[in-house]
């Protein structure tokens, strides 16, 4: 998994986000889990997306975005994140279990998006990546994650949130 970026390409550019971006680019590299929240379509999504994209060159097996919206049972989710960093968990006790150890020594950011309906899940993966990665010796599992939610559950507990306001439209003449 060396230098792949799974991330989608950008087909647009990102305007008047510039405070936002440096903003969750500085908690990204203070505490390495960040989570976005704000009402739907504020643009937490390309906001992360964005910063991943910037970020991706300071983690060696790159970045990824896991989009979480399908799921509806909260044990998937780390199902999910293998198949979308397209590793195997099989021979595991846990698919947990599994990621853990397939991605152990490697650098990686993930983007968890949608994830408001498994959030508990989707910050359990990323703290349990690291802590367990950590206490065997090695490097964290998962980096780094940005995660997306209009709720803000889990910024009160990692201490890095960063709320996305809406666009607001100039005024006219």
């Amino acid at each position: 998994m060396r230098r792949q970026s799974g991330l989608p390409a950008e087909v647009s550019s990102l305007v008047g986000r510039g405070p936002e971006i440096a903003a969750v680019r500085e908690r990204l590299r203070g505490g390495r889990v960040v989570t976005l929240t704000g009402p739907g379509g504020c643009g937490k999504t390309r906001l992360a997306l964005r910063v991943a994209a910037l970020a991706e060159p300071g983690f060696h097996d790159g970045a990824w975005l896991v989009e979480l919206a399908p799921l509806t049972d909260p044990a998937l989710v780390p199902a999910s994140v293998a198949q979308a960093l397209g590793v195997s968990e099989r021979d595991a006790p846990t698919a947990e279990a599994g990621l853990v150890r397939e991605l152990a020594g490697r650098e990686l950011l993930v983007v968890l998006d949608n994830c408001e309906h498994v959030l508990a899940a989707a910050a359990g993966l990323a703290a349990v990546g690291r802590h367990q990665a950590v206490a065997n010796g090695a490097h964290p599992a998962i980096s780094g994650a940005i995660i997306c939610s209009p709720h803000d559950h889990l910024g009160r507990h990692s201490g890095r949130h960063r709320n996305v306001p809406g666009h607001r439209l100039a005024d006219g003449p």
